[in-house]
């Protein structure tokens, strides 16, 4: 035992104080911390550290890491482009209240991103899913469009240049207000409505070039019929009545007004 009340100083340009015994070294202080080049430590805690440079690793077992200063402060690797920094946990990893759990993301607050885009990159199909109540909506916006595989969707308006495919439900106008199927095409580039089945418009059925279940067909201009034999047949079960409120009717240059037929040339007849 060296029991001194002074100062051990070591004047060597290099110098070791060495421990060759079966057990430790132990450097204890009674009334105050060890301070080894600037850094305190007292009990199990060290203090003063500025830098802690390693190639071994840090294990902490009970308490945590903390990062006290007032000033900003970071976390940094420099490894190789190849050489990861990995954080994991055997629960989840919690940064700011986002947890990292294997290759899940959970969080409750925003996700902001001002410049990259967020990308679903696997080869296997991918989801986007809300689990929200069911007035709870998911919400997709943009200050300009928002274009979904082309389809582009601005405030209430949906602007595509394929076609909409709807295998089951309605397509359903449900404004009160007025509303328009409207084609803005070339002259010749037609507007068409088919079906396998009958087109039916407010009950008046087409087919092809047949039109069918129609009540009153109202008017301004012509009535042209430019196949080659041409009829026209009433079935019904009372007569068929041919008016023209305004003036005569003219069949074939005979004109026919009230019960008076005029510009009669040749009568033809088979019976009285």
């Amino acid at each position: 035992t060296l029991a001194m009340t002074g100062d051990l100083t070591l004047s060597a340009a290099a110098a070791t104080i060495t421990h060759s015994g079966a057990t430790s070294l132990t450097i204890i202080s009674t009334s105050g911390p060890v301070i080894v080049e600037g850094v305190t430590m007292s009990s199990q805690a060290l203090s003063a550290v500025t830098d802690v440079t390693m190639t071994g690793d840090l294990t902490n077992s009970v308490g945590d890491i903390l990062l006290t200063s007032t000033s900003a402060q970071a976390i940094t690797h420099s490894g190789g482009a190849a050489q990861d920094l990995s954080i994991s946990s055997d629960g989840n990893v919690d940064i700011e209240g986002v947890l990292f759990n294997t290759d899940a993301v959970t969080m409750s607050g925003a996700l902001t991103n001002s410049a990259g885009d967020i990308l679903l990159t696997s080869s296997a199909a991918q989801a986007i899913t809300h689990t929200g109540a069911a007035a709870a909506d998911l919400s997709i916006s943009s200050g300009g469009n928002v274009n979904v595989e082309g389809v582009l969707f601005n405030t209430n308006a949906v602007t595509m240049s394929g076609d909409l495919t709807n295998s089951a439900g309605d397509i359903l106008l449900t404004s009160s207000a007025a509303q328009a199927i409207t084609h803005t095409g070339a002259a010749a580039a037609d507007l068409s409505i088919s079906s396998g089945g009958n087109v039916d418009i407010q009950g008046v059925l087409f087919n092809g070039n047949a039109m069918s279940a129609v009540s009153t067909l109202a008017m301004t201009g012509d009535l042209t019929l430019s196949a080659a034999a041409a009829t026209i047949t009433h079935s019904g079960a009372t007569s068929l009545t041919i008016i023209s409120s305004s003036g005569p009717v003219v069949v074939e240059g005979v004109t026919m007004s009230s019960q008076a037929l005029s510009d009669v040339t040749d009568i033809t007849m088979t019976g009285d």
